[in-house]
């Protein structure tokens, strides 16, 4: 072989491999970024199905809920209805 050709070729791999790499970083991001989201939505989701149940129970026991500060208060006037 000549030196112009394995010269050719030592480029050739060296670029496949740099490719390789910022394909394997990317995709390295990629996927932390989604699996980052995805834990922030499961947290999100779980918020809001303990307030929507607390305020379920508030609601049920005839009280009234705070929505400032997401807590049940004192006794709706007149009773439940």
């Amino acid at each position: 072989m000549s030196g112009l050709r394995k010269s050719l070729l030592l480029g050739l791999a060296a670029g496949c491999f740099l490719v390789a790499a910022v394909i394997l970083i990317r995709w390295q991001a990629i996927s932390s970024a989604r699996i980052e989201t995805e834990r922030q939505d499961y947290a999100a989701g779980d918020t809001a199905d303990r307030n929507r149940s607390a305020f379920d129970v508030c609601r049920d026991d005839g009280r009234l809920w705070d929505y400032s500060a997401r807590q049940c208060v004192g006794l709706a006037p007149g009773g439940r209805y």
